[in-house]
């Protein structure tokens, strides 16, 4: 088999990928499958394929697995022995291997994201074709180590470095297909790039540099930020296999005003997913203001104990599917019903409601300022005087006494989760709340003043605290007989030095067919930026050559890419394009 299919299906609000791979014989397997099956049965009917095997590379602590789901439409679930999974599946340990019927798929004890971690090494026949990495393996890093307990945090960190040690032999080109990503809590973010090989890491992973294990745990346990609540509780749930979704899974029951009230005095909990506009405008006293959108099952989880009943106020053209989809994906099964007439019927029954003011970037710093972002991004600068306090920690009682009383301005990255802090304040009574719509970035335009920092004032060129920035990934893949290559990486070194970015031009040298499958080569030179060649819409690459590659330019074609190309990669991947991706935050 020259090459193999590898489909990935993500979850933009979780951060995360599982991998449609095609065996060549008619027959499929998913890695890392999440609770709702559709997207991998389509993907599966799509390519005429009958799926055959669920893996799980760990016990999962942000999402419920899949895998009992694909399992009910016929796969066979691969999974870690130490797992001691309570249903029914084959238990693997490391360098066991699975006949895939052509393929194999070869274990590999990969502990540290989680104790029972296991790595798998997809092979035809000696040959490796890819690395499923789960957490033991990330773009630029690897995944948290404490999420099992406080007491093992250190150990698995030192794990991980063993583990990352082993992965690391492996050949350079290898394609490594990890499942924590850009948007993870369970990872650090490091870009957009969602796969990457092994050359790429060993070159240019920070951890990778550690001088040894020591080093490698303290700064791994250095770069550990909070993470969501509901993260203690599902490795157990999928340890015992989450609930069967059934065929009205989606359904979403609608409620009068009475009905809400009544559930409301039961102990649930109102949730309003209309966007931030609408929310302010008016809603129910009490209720929690989470807009809907892709990180909206993170905030929930965060948020929300998993056990409270849920009721939910929606506008009419919202996805009442994927809403559904988000909480149960995380385990959030009690969904009540949503309040029939929205808003309207609400009001139509005279029945009492709140409000909270909206303000532009140059009335936010008239009086206190309650900065409810990541620590992380607090770090990089936020509006003086300001009291940062993140939006998980107001979860579960009353607001931290750093909080200031009184009237307040709370903001965010964008106004979303300054909302969902501003209303769960209003459940605590402080009813003189405002919210700023936009950004600590858009106040320091629109006043010309600078940012604070929390460390106070740096000195030109000082770097500032929190765990060093990761250079981007910048490689040019090229063959011998191509005569341009040498052109295109002094164009992209020269553009990297007008640009100030301090990342090594790496070369990747394409020595046959086989290399060129496993890198998705589309002929030579491509240049790639955390793994993303920089031509516009080159993606995904659906044939390999190793013939020399042309680019379209204005009036011409030639054998290097256009300059603004390369300018537009390297500002992406250090987030100083005004296109640069969300963190895992999500506004």
């Amino acid at each position: 088999m020259v090459g193999v299919g590898i489909h990935p299906v993500v979850d933009e609000g979780l951060g995360n990928s599982a991998y449609v791979v095609e065996l060549g014989d008619g027959r499929a397997l998913v890695v890392d499958p999440a609770r709702d099956p559709g997207a991998y049965l389509a993907a599966a009917e799509r390519l005429g394929l009958q799926i055959a095997f669920a893996v799980e590379t760990h016990l999962h602590a942000d999402f419920l697995t899949g895998s009992r789901e694909l399992a009910a439409a016929g796969a066979q679930i691969l999974a870690p022995r130490a797992s001691r999974l309570r249903y029914f599946h084959r238990g693997l340990e490391d360098d066991q291997k699975v006949d895939l019927g052509g393929l194999v798929l070869c274990a590999m004890a990969t502990p540290g994201h989680a104790p029972e971690h296991l790595s798998y090494l997809l092979l035809d026949g000696d040959r490796p074709l890819a690395l499923f990495s789960g957490g033991a393996l990330l773009v630029g890093g690897v995944a948290r180590t404490d999420l099992v307990s406080d007491g093992q945090t250190e150990p698995l960190a030192r794990a991980a470095h063993r583990s990352l040690r082993r992965l690391l032999t492996l050949p350079d080109d290898l394609a490594v297909y990890p499942t924590h990503g850009a948007g993870s809590f369970c990872s650090s973010p490091a870009g957009d790039q969602r796969t990457t090989t092994i050359g790429a890491e060993r070159r240019h992973n920070r951890l990778a540099g550690a001088a040894d294990e020591d080093g490698f745990a303290a700064m791994l346990q250095a770069s550990l930020g909070s993470y969501p609540r509901y993260f203690r509780s599902l490795r157990e749930r999928n340890r015992n296999g989450p609930e069967l979704l059934g065929p009205r899974w989606r359904a979403l029951p609608e409620l009068t005003t009475d009905q809400v009230r009544e559930q409301l005095e039961a102990e649930a909990v109102l949730v309003d997913a209309r966007p931030v506009a609408r929310f302010a405008a008016g809603h129910v006293p009490g209720a929690l203001s989470i807009a809907l959108r892709p990180q909206f099952g993170t905030w929930l989880g965060w948020l929300v104990d998993a056990d409270r009943p849920l009721a939910f106020v929606l506008d009419d053209a919202q996805d009442r599917a994927e809403l559904v989809r988000q909480c149960r994906t995380i385990g959030y099964d009690r969904l009540v019903g949503e309040l029939a007439g929205g808003m309207a019927s609400w009001r139509a029954a005279g029945l009492a409601e709140q409000a909270v003011p909206l303000v532009g970037a140059r009335q936010a710093g008239d009086g206190p300022v309650l900065d409810v972002r990541q620590a992380s991004e607090v770090a990089g600068g936020h509006l003086p005087g300001a009291v940062a306090v993140e939006l998980g920690a107001l979860a579960g009682g009353p607001p931290p006494a750093a909080v200031p009383s009184g009237p307040l301005t709370v903001m965010c990255a964008a106004g979303q989760r300054a909302m969902t802090a501003a209303s769960v304040l209003q459940q605590h009574g402080h009813d003189q709340v405002r919210v700023l719509l936009g950004s600590a970035e858009d106040w320091a335009r629109a006043t010309g003043r600078p940012l604070a920092r929390p460390e106070g004032d740096r000195p030109p060129g000082a770097a500032a605290a929190g765990p060093p920035v990761r250079a981007p990934v910048v490689e040019v893949l090229y063959t011998d007989r191509c005569p341009c290559y040498p052109e295109a990486v002094a164009l992209v070194e020269r553009v990297r030095d007008e640009l100030g970015i301090e990342a090594e031009v790496g070369t990747v040298r394409i020595a046959d067919q086989e290399a060129a499958e496993r890198a998705r080569f589309p002929g030579s030179p491509t240049v790639r930026v955390d793994g993303r060649d920089v031509e516009p819409g080159s993606e995904p690459v659906t044939e390999v050559t190793l013939d020399c590659r042309l680019y379209r330019h204005a009036h011409r074609f030639a054998g290097q890419p256009r300059e603004g190309w390369v300018r537009d990669a390297l500002l992406r991947a250090i987030d100083r394009s005004p296109t640069g991706a969300a963190g895992p935050a999500g506004g």
